[in-house]
């Protein structure tokens, strides 16, 4: 080959591998993190990548499909409120975290069926799992009483995760929250609702009862009152809550077993040191309720005594659930 040939095939490579790599530099198309970058190409199955890819103009038709986790929020109150199984309703905002599956299967599907732009828009999440994730959560609530609901929200969030599944056509499901949870108040509540009047019935009949807890209070606080049994009211209202024999002025208690061993624990408001030698059934919620006290048990009895000078019906009642963890349980304390 002469000299001049040799000189024009040099050239002609360099030209065409710099027009390649200006080809490249020109067409390559990036996917930032948390993205997928979906390429259609011709007669071809469509490529997923996580990178990035060289898109070729007319040949490649590439989309971005969002794979971040986006929050679909569940938002019922007052006649919206769901019903639990004692008819009381509630008022619950719970934030559900999803996101696309990431893997090449899950991705090609979501980019068939809804489009990579749509993916992610919270109107489509909403309008995908809006009806699925309430009726989830109405199935769970009406199984348990709203005091259970209350104070075992994880137990209630992980069986709404189990009721939803992971069938999701693509997405799936990363965790829930329970964001707000109070019962919903009387005034919000329809008499002429049927699923209501069951809940109206209970506030009501609650309501008496913690007005007899309260003129029990004050009639102590004025020293009027002496420990003794409960007002025929209050009686009632602690044998709906399984709580019987129990007396209140000062202090709560009943009576467990004689062969129990003694036991002698100062709590202070908090749940941390005294739930280790309390029954493990116990919610650690009822032993911060029930406030600065001494929970003792001899000869017999189950006693729980206040060491501040008011205490509010709802310590009176969390008290009274205390020492009848200490009656109801073989393994009460350790």
């Amino acid at each position: 080959m002469s000299p001049v040939l040799l000189v024009v095939a040099i050239a002609t490579s360099a030209l065409l591998l710099l027009g390649m790599l200006v080809l490249v530099a020109t067409c390559w198309r990036p996917a930032a993190s948390g993205q997928a970058l979906v390429i259609n190409r011709l007669q071809h199955e469509p490529r997923v990548s996580r990178s990035g890819a060289v898109v070729l103009p007319i040949v490649h038709r590439a989309e971005v499909l969002d794979l971040s986790v986006r929050a679909l929020v569940l938002d019922r109150r007052g006649k919206e409120g769901v019903i639990c199984a004692d008819g009381l309703r509630a008022d619950m905002k719970v934030t559900f975290l999803v996101r696309v599956n990431d893997t090449t299967e899950d991705i090609l599907r979501v980019a068939r069926t809804i489009g990579c732009a749509r993916a992610a828009d919270p109107a489509t999440l909403e309008e995908l799992f809006g009806a699925k994730f309430a009726e989830a959560v109405k199935t769970v609530a009406a199984r348990l009483e709203f005091e259970q609901l209350y104070l075992q929200r994880d137990v209630f969030k992980d069986t709404v995760l189990q009721v939803i599944g992971q069938d999701l056509n693509g997405y799936v499901l990363d965790d829930a929250a329970v964001d707000y949870l109070e019962q919903t108040p009387l005034e919000a509540l329809d008499r002429n609702n049927v699923l209501d009047a069951r809940g109206i019935e209970k506030i009501l009949a609650g309501s008496a009862g913690i007005d007899a807890l309260e003129r029990r209070q004050r009639a102590r606080t004025t020293g009027a009152g002496a420990a003794a049994a409960p007002e025929p009211g209050l009686r009632d209202e602690l044998a709906k809550l399984g709580l019987r024999d129990v007396r209140v002025a000062t202090e709560v208690s009943c009576d467990v077993a004689l062969g129990r061993p003694s036991l002698s624990l100062t709590l202070d408001g908090t749940s941390s040191d005294a739930a280790a030698r309390l029954p493990a059934s116990l919610p650690r919620a009822v032993i911060t309720a029930a406030g600065p006290g001494e929970l003792t048990c001899s000869g017999g009895r189950a006693t729980f005594r206040w060491t501040q000078t008011h205490v509010s019906p709802a310590q009176l009642v969390a008290g009274a659930r205390l020492v009848h963890a200490l009656r109801d349980d073989d393994h009460a304390y350790r």
